[in-house]
C-alpha cells in the first residue's frame, strides 16, 4: 500500500459543528429537515 504525507503547508483541517451550523432552527445554514 502507498503511503503519502501531506505537506503541512498547504494543509487544512476544517471543524464544521453540524448541529449548530445545519440542525438549529435560525442557524445560518439551517437544513430544515435535517
Amino acid at each position: 500500500m502507498k503511503f503519502e504525507l501531506n505537506n503541512p503547508t498547504k494543509t487544512a483541517l476544517l471543524v464544521i459543528d453540524m448541529e449548530n451550523d445545519f440542525v438549529k432552527p435560525g442557524a445560518p445554514m439551517c437544513v430544515p429537515m435535517a
